[in-house]
């Protein structure tokens, strides 16, 4: 189970143990060097949320490393990334099973609003949000497309179009080359 550990600063450490259940992740080094969970997120309000990718699901924990909500992501064939945007939405940045890549948005409620495919060639490492709310996939910090601008969904014929370099920044303008 979570066990948060105090540090003499007053600070809260999250230590898990491994495996499927309720406050654990999974861990799995099949040699193909595929280790979870693969990212996490520290919200606004300090609360922690971590993409546990071997169990395919989202873990939101309280300051005080208690699970408040699992979202599951049954539907997500190989999650990579994730994010959480100001209305409560979540975004999972994946493999589509295929040798394609999409984002799934799951609504507050834990069911999926919609797929946003990515465009083929796009193999970004993970997901941001701009302070506009623009949904960007990001490369190595330095190469970014944008999948979501102004709540429109951007065709996947155009989203190379939308490719800027330079350090991922969400204050960035990702249509500065229009």
């Amino acid at each position: 189970t979570a066990q948060p550990l105090a540090t003499a600063a007053g600070q809260v450490v999250l230590q898990l143990s491994a495996g499927a259940g309720a406050n654990q992740v999974g861990i799995n080094d099949d040699g193909s060097n595929i280790v979870g969970p693969r990212s996490f997120r520290i919200g606004a309000d300090g609360t922690i949320r971590m993409l546990d990718n071997v169990n395919k699901r989202i873990l939101f924990f309280d300051q005080n490393g208690k699970v408040t909500r699992t979202l599951r992501l049954d539907q997500a064939q190989e999650p990579i990334d994730f994010i959480v945007n100001n209305a409560g939405e979540t975004f999972v940045y994946g493999g589509d099973g295929g040798p394609n890549f999409q984002v799934l948005r799951y609504g507050p409620d834990g069911k999926i609003t919609a797929r946003l495919p990515a465009s083929p060639g796009i193999n970004a490492d993970g997901i941001m949000l701009t302070a506009a709310q623009d949904l960007m996939l990001v490369q190595g910090n330095q190469t970014l497309w944008t999948l979501l601008h102004q709540g429109v969904n951007v065709d996947p014929k155009i989203q190379p179009l939308t490719m800027q370099d330079g350090t991922a920044t969400p204050t960035g303008n990702p249509w500065k080359r229009w």
